[in-house]
């Protein structure tokens, strides 16, 4: 199997060029790879200083940070990853989606494997990057922050490494609550074929899902989604609630930013902030009251500077 037999061929004939704000963001970064078995992993690098690793929601990819990216780089060593399958990075195949002896398989339904693309277990995700992590940083501690299925990796990884974490910042992160009852489906967007279908579509979709109001809707976030939901090359199956569990084994020095209306989680955040002060009670828990899912998008200003101020504690 090859990454040309994953990808959706009723979209080949679309070529989505990146926003020019992330163009010119992908121009200044330093690109680092790290191996899969077959293939790579793409992590992106700006500024310098403490070593600050972002990790992005799922069908995603580094432009998640694209807001956060400017300022953060201004005081940290930034690294931000395309997890395997998504942006730049290729996709778990073969060997790599194999779990070790005492590694339990967090994939919540049996899957057909004649089903492509092959679903990626978190137990062998969260080694993997956390092996990486240690390769890129091999001798100093780390700020962790992720976002949605990314929180839910980072607390996995931060259970691997718990050593190498300074600390650990969680925005709308998945594996803590079952989802919204009342949220909308998203619409189906692969069937798109023109531009300006894919973009009517996944401008409907950032609107039920990623940002809370209308205004915030820009051309640069419907890029964003256009973009990255054509290259994820990654399932999202239904999978079990991991994220707490790998807390508790990590004890990190925890934090979190969420928005009061995120689509996904808001209307347990009650029950998140107090899970997460049981397992750090001097966590900081941050509501951004007019912000949704992506709130490192929507309310960039205050977002950036709540996490520098986490950071700094």
């Amino acid at each position: 199997m090859t990454v040309a037999d994953l990808q959706d061929k009723s979209l080949a004939s679309l070529q989505i060029k990146d926003h020019p704000t992330v163009a010119e963001w992908d121009a200044k970064a330093e690109r680092i790879e790290t191996p899969l078995r077959k293939g790579r992993i793409v992590w992106r690098k700006w500024g310098s200083g403490t070593p600050l690793f972002f990790f992005h929601g799922g069908s995603g990819s580094w432009t998640h940070w694209i807001r956060t990216i400017p300022e953060l780089s201004k005081h940290y060593a930034v690294y931000a990853v395309d997890l395997p399958g998504m942006g730049d990075s290729d996709p778990f195949l073969g060997a790599d989606l194999d779990l070790l002896p005492g590694e339990t398989a967090d994939i919540r339904d049996p899957l057909d494997p004649a089903w492509q693309p092959p679903p990626i277990q978190m137990p062998a995700l969260a080694r993997i990057l956390a092996g990486a992590i240690e390769t890129i940083v091999p001798s100093e501690q780390i700020n962790l922050v992720g976002f949605s299925f990314g929180g839910m990796t980072a607390a996995n990884v931060a259970a691997r490494i718990p050593h190498k974490i300074r600390r650990l910042v969680l925005t709308g992160a998945a594996g803590l609550v079952p989802r919204t009852p009342t949220m909308r489906p998203l619409a189906t967007w692969r069937f798109a074929k023109t531009e300006a279908e894919l973009e009517q579509v996944q401008r409907q979709n950032v609107g039920i899902l990623m940002l809370h109001n209308e205004a915030s809707i820009d051309d640069l976030a419907v890029n964003i989604q256009m973009r990255n939901g054509m290259r994820t090359l990654s399932r999202k199956p239904p999978r079990h609630l991991t994220t707490i569990p790998a807390l508790e084994q990590a004890k990190p020095s925890l934090a979190a930013i969420w928005g009061r209306h995120d689509s996904v989680s808001a209307w347990k955040i009650d029950e998140i902030r107090a899970m997460f002060l049981k397992i750090d009670p001097a966590c900081q828990f941050h509501v951004v009251e007019d912000g949704g899912h992506w709130v490192a998008y929507e309310s960039a200003a205050e977002f950036n500077k709540v996490l520098l101020e986490m950071l700094r504690r």
